[in-house]
C-alpha cells in the first residue's frame, strides 16, 4: 500500500479537509485575480472611455480657455475658472479623476465666443491705424490719399462698431474739402445709423445739406446739435440765421400750393358758372377757426 493510499486508509477525516482548505484558497486567488483586473486603469476599456469621451476636455484646453474669458473686456483671464475646468473633468474607470458638478457640461461654444472677441479687437486695432494715416494725409491737405485709407478702414470694420461711424465721417470730411456734397451727405447719414447722437456727423451733414439747398433738413441736424450740446456756437447761429429762410420758403410754397388748388377749384366751378371768389373764408376772432360764406353776384 503506497504512503498516500495508507493516511487516506488510517486519516481519511484529515485528507478530506486538506483538499477542501486546498480548493477554498485556490478558488479566493481567482476571485482576487478577477477584481484587480476589472479595477485596473491601464485596462483597454477604461482607456477608451477616457480618449472617447467628450466630457474630459483637455486641462490646457480648458485654461486657455478661462484665460480669455469674455466676462473680462480688458484681456484677463480667471485662472480660478481654469483650475476648476481641469479639475471637475470625469472619466469613469480612471482613477483619480473626480465628478463634475451637476450641470456643468463643457462647452465649445464659450471659447469660440472669446475667439471671436479677441478676432474683433485685433480687427479694430488695423482699423483705428488706418484711421491715424488717413488724419496724416488729411492734415497734409491729401484728401485722396486719406479717403483711400478711411475706405479700407470702413470696409473692414464690422458693420455695427462705433469706430466705424467714426470713419464714415472723418470720409465726410474728406468730401466736404473737395465740395462733393452729396457723398459728404450720405456718409454722414451712414455715420449716425450707427451713433444717432454723433455730432461731429450732425454738423457736417447739415454743412452739406446747406450747399445742396436742402435748408429745412439742415435746420432740422442743427436744431438736433442744439438738443445735444446747447452751448454749440455754430449750431445756434445756424438755427439763428436758417430759421427765418425756412419760414419764408414754408410761407411761399404754401401760397404757390393754395394758387394751384385755387386754379384747379375754378376750372371745376366754372362749369357751373362759378369761381372761388364765390366764396369767402372769414375768421372767428373769439375762437379762431374759419366759416365760409357763399356770395353769389
Amino acid at each position: 500500500m503506497t504512503s498516500g493510499a495508507h493516511d487516506l486508509f488510517m486519516h481519511p477525516q484529515s485528507c478530506l479537509i486538506e483538499e477542501l482548505a486546498e480548493e477554498t484558497q485556490a478558488q479566493a486567488s481567482s476571485s482576487a485575480q478577477e477584481d484587480r483586473h476589472s479595477l485596473d486603469p491601464s485596462d483597454g476599456a477604461a482607456e477608451v472611455t477616457a480618449a472617447e469621451s467628450p466630457s474630459v476636455p483637455d486641462a490646457s484646453d480648458a485654461a486657455a480657455a478661462a484665460a480669455t474669458s469674455s466676462a473680462a473686456p480688458d484681456g484677463s483671464g480667471n485662472a480660478a475658472a481654469a483650475d476648476a475646468a481641469a479639475e471637475g473633468a470625469y472619466a469613469p474607470g480612471v482613477a483619480g479623476a473626480q465628478p463634475a458638478a451637476e450641470g456643468s457640461v463643457p462647452s465649445s461654444s464659450g471659447s469660440e465666443e472669446q475667439q471671436l472677441d479677441l478676432q474683433t479687437q485685433q480687427l479694430i486695432a488695423e482699423c483705428e491705424q488706418l484711421k491715424q494715416e488717413g488724419n496724416t494725409m488729411y492734415a497734409q491737405e491729401d484728401y485722396d490719399g486719406a479717403l483711400q485709407l478711411y475706405w479700407q478702414a470702413i470696409d473692414q470694420a464690422p458693420e455695427d462698431a462705433q469706430e466705424r461711424a467714426v470713419y464714415l465721417c472723418n470720409a465726410a470730411a474728406c468730401y466736404l474739402k473737395k465740395r462733393e456734397w452729396q457723398l459728404a451727405c450720405e456718409q454722414c447719414t451712414a455715420a449716425l445709423k450707427i451713433n444717432g447722437s454723433y455730432l461731429k456727423a450732425l454738423v457736417r451733414r447739415a454743412t452739406a445739406l446747406q450747399e445742396l439747398d436742402d435748408l429745412e433738413h439742415a435746420l432740422a441736424d442743427a436744431q438736433k446739435v442744439v438738443e445735444l450740446d446747447p452751448g454749440n456756437a455754430w449750431a445756434v447761429k445756424t438755427v439763428a440765421q436758417l430759421t427765418p429762410e425756412v419760414q419764408a420758403r414754408q410761407e411761399k410754397m404754401k401760397d404757390e400750393m393754395l394758387g394751384k388748388l385755387k386754379d384747379l377749384g375754378n376750372s371745376l366751378l366754372g362749369k357751373f358758372g362759378l369761381s372761388l371768389d364765390n366764396f369767402k373764408a372769414e375768421q372767428d376772432p373769439s375762437t379762431g377757426g374759419y366759416s365760409i360764406k357763399f356770395n353769389q353776384s
